[in-house]
Formats: structure tokens, C-alpha cells, sequence
């Protein structure tokens, strides 16, 4: 493509099932300026192949190599490449409406004073640490809501952090603020401090149109690596010096620094097996006590739920952790609970069929007993 429209930057490491599927969905879109650079980072289970395949297909697929071993490396490496004056940035376990390319670039050309634009992605899959597309669209709903002059840029986070979403950028906006991704390698993705940087520093207009499909990260394995425990820690170290260098912006954002800093190390810390737990907490307790030490927030800005597990998790550790654990043992049994009602719904509805069938078959009762006789079976007064 000579003169593309958009630059669709994929990262991806050992995604060899899901990463042909979201190539396959670009080559369907019925906007046909743009191209996509899909970087490999050391990838061993056959994801290279599949890109290798979809590129000698189709001259609109860039497929190049980081051997770093970090996804934010890998990106802001396509950036160096990006010749389109949007850009878009996709997981590889996404998948786009043939709609969703036109419909962004379009969204764009119609607000020439957007940086970004975003739409929400619906999610699917097991395991959504916690946290629900009901979650994510009650947030968004309240966050629209309560959208005052104070609290613009809380919501404005909000909206683009706590809930997955896709997002155009201006390729100019992102160059001339110098917004690039987080490097150190590590077991996140590595794109915290950059969506924070891009929220709070230019103009966000949000959709809640849903363009994108993404399956939930579902927990097969726990991170047992130690350095990895601190992963998102490090990235928000990283972002509050980032921020730090202009006064007005971290005085601006402090507040909703610290709240998504607390949600993403919790969304991460359910990743970890228990034995490393307690470094992330160690290394949050110490941050949080030094936050407060600084005045850097109040705990009265968090809700209620939140502030009393900040105050538990500054006086203990270790407490802190048993009533994490003693969360997800209940959220674990809620979940077999619905796993058990639906298997007996299902049950009760073969019994059902099985019943009228025999019914019908017999020719025993008349119609209105029939329909009293499903009822019954149905409600479970059979």
C-alpha cells in the first residue's frame, strides 16, 4: 500500500492460535488503505509461520522480528515504521467488525480536534480477572454521568483504562508528545503507561459502539518468576517520572495515578501463584506509604471498598492477602453455584422434552393438561 490511510500495529509472542484469525479479520474490512505491521518477539510455538503466510499473501502485511523479548519494545519498534496518519494498535486475540476501520478513521475525520478515538471492545471468554463487560459498562455509564470540569480527567481514565477498548490515535499527536511504550521486558503487556500518557494529554473522544472482539486472558498458569511479581509497579515508576517532569500534569493526575495504579496491580496480582504474591505487596505497600508520606493523595478519594483494603494493605501485608484470597474462594464458589444451576437447567430441560415426547406419543391427555403437565416439569412441581 502506497499511501495508507492507517497503520494497524500488532505485537505478538506465542499467539500462534488466535493471531491468523485477527489478520483474517483486516483483510475483510471494507476500507482497504492500510497497512499492518506485525512484530514478532521470540515466539517458539509456530506464530511466526502464520504471520510469515499472511504476509507473502497479502503486500499490505509488514512482518518484522524483535528478539528484546518486550512487547512495548516491539511496538514503539512499528512506530518507527508507521507511514499513515492514523495509527491503531490491536492484541493479537482481536478481532474487527469489517466495519471497524472505516468507522474510526471516519470518527476522526469528523472531529479534527480528537487525538484519539476509542469504542469499546466486547470481551469474551473465561477467567475476566474480576471484572465483567456488565462491570466495564456500568463504569463507563457512571463515569459519562458524573463527567463535571473536576472530575473530567478521572472519568476520561476511567473510561480508558479500567474496561479494554480499541483506540485510533493521530500518528502526529503521539510523535510531537513523544508517547512511546513502556521497554523492560517482563510479563505484562506493557501498555499502561502509555495509554495513561495519551488519556491525559490530549483530547479523548470515546464510543461505546463495539467494533472489536477480544477474548479474556484466562488463567491457565500462574507467573511463578519473582522479577515478574513487580512488572506493573515498575511501569507506573516509570510513567510517575514520566509525569513528574511537568508539575501541572502530575498535580492534575496524581489522584487517578494512584487509583489505577492500585486497580492494575490487583488485576495482575490475581495472575500470580501465592508464594510471589507477597513481593507485589510488599513493593505496593511501600509505594502507597511513601505516596501518603509525599501528600501525594488522600485515601478519602478512593470509595469505600477501596479505601478500607488500601488501609488494611498499609497496616498488613499479610492480611491484606488473606482477604484477597478469601475474596476469590468466594468468587470461585459463586461461580460453581452458576456453574451447577445452568448444568441443572439443562437437565431439567432434557427432562422436559423427554416427558412431552412420551406424552405426545402416547396420546394419553388433552391439550390443556399437556401444557399444565410442562409447566410443572418446567417450574419443578412434577
Amino acid at each position: 500500500m502506497k499511501n495508507p490511510k492507517i497503520s494497524i500495529i500488532i505485537a505478538v509472542q506465542n499467539n500462534a492460535a488466535h493471531i491468523g484469525d485477527c489478520l483474517e479479520s483486516f483483510q475483510s474490512q471494507t476500507m482497504e488503505e492500510f497497512e499492518v505491521i506485525v512484530v514478532d518477539v521470540n515466539s517458539t510455538d509456530g506464530t511466526k509461520d502464520r504471520i510469515a503466510e499472511a504476509a507473502a499473501a497479502d503486500e499490505r502485511i509488514v512482518f518484522l522480528a524483535d528478539s528484546l523479548g518486550s512487547l512495548g519494545h516491539a511496538r514503539n519498534m512499528a512506530l518507527n515504521y508507521v507511514r499513515a496518519p492514523y495509527v491503531l494498535f490491536v492484541e493479537p486475540d482481536e478481532y474487527l467488525n469489517k466495519e471497524a476501520l472505516a468507522y474510526m478513521s471516519r470518527a476522526l475525520d469528523n472531529d479534527p480536534e480528537a487525538d484519539m478515538y476509542s469504542c469499546e471492545t466486547d470481551c469474551f471468554g473465561e477467567g475476566a480477572n474480576g471484572r465483567t463487560n456488565e462491570d466495564r459498562k456500568r463504569i463507563c455509564a457512571e463515569a459519562n454521568r458524573e463527567d463535571s470540569r473536576e472530575r473530567e480527567i478521572e472519568n476520561r481514565l476511567m473510561r480508558g483504562l479500567i474496561f479494554d477498548n480499541i483506540t485510533m490515535y493521530r500518528r502526529s499527536y503521539l510523535l510531537d508528545n513523544g508517547i512511546t511504550f513502556y521497554e523492560e521486558p517482563g510479563a505484562g503487556r506493557q501498555d499502561l503507561a502509555f495509554r495513561f500518557l495519551a488519556l491525559v494529554k490530549g483530547k479523548f473522544s470515546f464510543s461505546v459502539e463495539i467494533l472489536c472482539e477480544r477474548r479474556m486472558d484466562v488463567i491457565k498458569s500462574r507467573i511463578t518468576d519473582v522479577r515478574s511479581a513487580l512488572d506493573v509497579c515498575n511501569e507506573f515508576r516509570a510513567l510517575e517520572v514520566r509525569l513528574k517532569e511537568e508539575p501541572k500534569l502530575w498535580w492534575k493526575t496524581r489522584l487517578v495515578f494512584w487509583q489505577s495504579y492500585y486497580e492494575q496491580n490487583m488485576l495482575f496480582y490475581e495472575k500470580l501463584s501465592g508464594d510471589i504474591r507477597p513481593s507485589l505487596l510488599k513493593r505496593m505497600q511501600g509505594d502507597l506509604q511513601n505516596a501518603v508520606y509525599q501528600k501525594e493523595f488522600s485515601r478519602d478519594h478512593f470509595d469505600v471498598t477501596v479505601r478500607d483494603e488500601m488501609e488494611l494493605l498499609l497496616e498488613s501485608t499479610a492480611e491484606f492477602d488473606r482477604l484477597q484470597r478469601n475474596k476469590e474462594q468466594e468468587r470461585r464458589k459463586e461461580a460453581s453455584r452458576k456453574d451447577w444451576m445452568a448444568v441443572m437447567s439443562e437437565k431439567k430441560e432434557d427432562e422436559l422434552e423427554r416427558t412431552t415426547s412420551v406424552v405426545d406419543s402416547l396420546g394419553l391427555y388433552p391439550e390443556p393438561l399437556k401444557i399444565r403437565l410442562r409447566e410443572g416439569l418446567l417450574y419443578g412441581f412434577g
